[in-house]
This record gives structure tokens, C-alpha cells and sequence, in this order.
């Protein structure tokens, strides 16, 4: 029972990374289960244009999905043109085990365009659903390209671990300073540009979501990765201000001997960098309850897997700062200095803060 969520929501599945994904894109996704992933707001904004769902029942079990996932993404088509296809699995239909490789492969023959299968089940985290989706776009779509000198993709910028509008502001600030932005995987992304994303001469890692597909591009087309925090062309404290502005603002105040970060793996590494560069402190931790890439991580780096984690890790850390998301702060000692940075992944539905609620 140690990973039961009692405190906090649960973290988003990885369905909502993979509809986070599909939503910036010009292509149409699929998830095959009984009903639509939609965040509270997006429910009242209406039906989703880009990521429709195969509605099973009960009866699917028996019969199985095939004909209702090819039906759906046959009606999503609609009268919109649609550059790709991506499907992928819900909880019911992943023990169903419902062929979807063979699904794509009808319809991409029947509408002539690229279809894919993301290894997506809604039984993970968000941050599995964007890796997985940004994997399974890469392997459809990218095509061997000439490669552009100083050239970069921006891979795993999202709006769940940055804030709304980050990742246009990263790349606008790049192509001012002449260079050019290939792609960015996580944010306004078109089948076009994911086509032409071997032509990169660095692929630039945002986020731990953005490293699979970093990966696959090295070992595929041979192109080198790093993250942002260690691109010297960029001075660190320009896309900091955007990034966190919290953080700046806080940091020159800030003494301690001890600090904790808990965050999305970067960007924890980043705020790392700054609090060390502005103050004396090198004893930083960072902590995530999302994935934790060793590649990127110090020796006391850890991830927090459950609520009882996220407690022993604050109550026995002698920590005199903690900076995180507001909704993780009922599990600090009164004592602690807290220093909010917040996280869309741990909102609720993408409004209800556990702060609000008394905890």
C-alpha cells in the first residue's frame, strides 16, 4: 500500500503526455479505451480536434477493438487534413491486447499517410507519455537530411514541466542570436519538421522526456545531444529569466547550508547551477518524483516514488531550504524556509492545488 496517493493527486497518466504531444501537431491521434482524456478546463472548451478515442465497452473484451479504433479514426478524419496518425493503448485495452501495429498498418494503406503506434498504456506517468510519443513521431516521420551547420532541435520542452509559451520563447531567443531551430518535440511541432529533424547539428535536451528521442537520433542519424544547462552558445541566465523567474528573484536571498530541489530532473539541475553560481552553497540536492536519467544526475540525486518518500526525504534531510511545488509543502518540517516553484504535472486536473484543500 506504501504507493497509494493519499495526500496528492495522482500523477497524470501517460495518456495526457501522449495528448499533449498530438494537441501541437498537424497530425491525428488515437486512444483506444472506453472513454476521453480531457483536463477539467479543456472538457468545458469542447471536443478535442486532434486526439479522439475508440469508446469500448464491456462486449470488446470478448470481441476485441480492431474495427472500433479503425472506425474512430476513420470519423476523426472528418473534413481536416491530417499529416500522420499515432495510436495508442488505454488500461482496458492494453490487457485486451488489441494489435495496433497491424491496426496502422490498414490505415496508413487507406489514407495514405504515415501511421504509428506510441508504446503508451495509461498506466504510467505523463512524462513516459511524452517520451513515448515523441520516440514513436521520430520513428514514422524522421528522414536522413543534409545536415545545417550550428543548426538545433529543441527536444522535450512541454507545457506540464515549463510554463505555457516557454519553449517559442527558448527558440525565438536562439534564432535572434543566429541559430537555427530545426524542431521542437514537446511543443508547435508539424510532420514536417519532425521529417526534417536529422538535419540538426545538435540536438538540445529540455527535459528527461526529451532523452529517448535524443537517443534514437544519435544512434540513428548520428546526431550528438546535451542538455540545455551545458550549450555554452546561450548565456544560462537569458533562458533562466523565462524559465523559472521565481527562482532569480529568490535566489540572492536565499542562506543555507542545505538545500533541496524537487522538480522535473533539468530543470532541477538548472536552478542547481544557479543557487551554486549566486551563492556559497555547493550541499544542493535535487529530488523528482518523475524519472531520474543517472546520465544527468549527481550521487545523492534521488526520485521520490511515493508520498512516504517524499516525507523521509524532506523530515531527515536537515534541510534548511526547500524549493518545490506548493502542494509538497505539507510534507516539510514547520522550520523549513520554502520556496514555491510550480509544476503544472502535480496540479489536479489542471486546477485543483492540494495547497487549497487545508494540506
Amino acid at each position: 500500500m506504501n504507493k497509494l496517493w493519499r495526500k496528492l493527486p495522482p500523477p497524470l497518466a501517460d495518456s495526457f503526455g501522449f495528448l499533449e504531444m498530438i494537441r501541437q501537431t498537424d497530425g491525428v491521434g488515437l486512444i483506444d479505451d472506453c472513454s476521453g482524456y480531457r483536463l477539467t478546463k479543456e472538457r468545458r472548451g469542447g471536443p478535442d480536434t486532434r486526439t479522439v478515442c475508440s469508446e469500448i465497452d464491456s462486449g470488446d473484451a470478448v470481441n476485441g477493438t480492431r474495427e472500433k479504433v479503425l472506425d474512430a479514426f476513420r470519423k476523426s478524419f472528418g473534413n481536416r487534413k491530417n499529416t500522420f496518425g499515432l495510436l495508442a493503448s488505454g488500461p482496458c485495452a492494453a490487457m485486451i491486447g488489441t494489435d495496433l501495429e497491424e491496426a496502422a498498418s490498414v490505415l496508413s494503406e487507406e489514407f495514405h499517410i504515415p501511421v504509428g503506434v506510441a508504446k503508451v498504456t495509461g498506466q504510467k506517468n505523463y512524462d513516459i507519455g511524452l517520451s513515448e510519443t515523441m520516440c514513436a513521431l521520430a520513428r514514422l516521420l524522421c528522414q536522413e537530411q543534409e545536415i545545417l551547420p550550428g543548426s538545433v532541435n529543441l527536444i522535450g520542452g512541454n507545457r506540464y514541466d515549463w510554463k505555457e509559451g516557454a519553449v517559442q520563447k527558448l527558440r525565438a531567443l536562439l534564432e535572434q542570436k543566429g541559430i537555427p531551430v530545426i524542431a521542437c518535440p514537446g511543443g508547435p511541432l508539424t510532420a514536417d519538421e519532425i521529417r526534417r529533424m536529422p538535419a540538426a547539428a545538435m540536438n538540445l535536451v529540455l527535459t528527461v522526456s526529451g532523452l529517448d528521442t535524443a537517443k534514437y537520433l544519435q544512434k540513428q542519424f548520428g546526431t550528438p545531444y546535451t542538455t540545455l544547462l551545458n550549450y555554452e552558445r546561450v548565456r544560462k541566465e537569458e533562458w533562466m529569466q523565462f524559465l523559472f523567474p521565481e527562482i532569480i528573484q529568490a535566489v540572492f536571498s536565499i542562506q543555507a547550508d542545505h538545500i533541496l530541489v524537487i522538480s522535473e530532473q533539468l530543470t532541477g539541475n538548472s536552478i542547481r547551477w544557479l543557487m551554486q553560481k549566486e551563492t556559497e552553497t555547493e550541499n544542493i540536492k535535487v529530488a523528482t518524483l518523475f524519472r531520474l536519467a543517472k546520465e544527468f544526475s549527481e550521487p545523492e540525486d534521488v526520485r521520490l516514488k511515493s508520498e512516504e518518500e517524499i516525507a523521509a526525504c524532506m523530515q531527515n534531510g536537515n534541510y534548511q531550504v526547500v524549493i518545490g511545488d506548493p502542494s509538497l509543502r505539507g510534507f516539510a518540517p514547520k522550520e523549513t524556509e520554502w520556496v514555491d516553484l510550480p509544476h503544472r504535472a502535480m496540479f489536479q486536473f489542471d486546477e485543483t492545488r492540494i495547497s487549497d484543500t487545508g494540506f
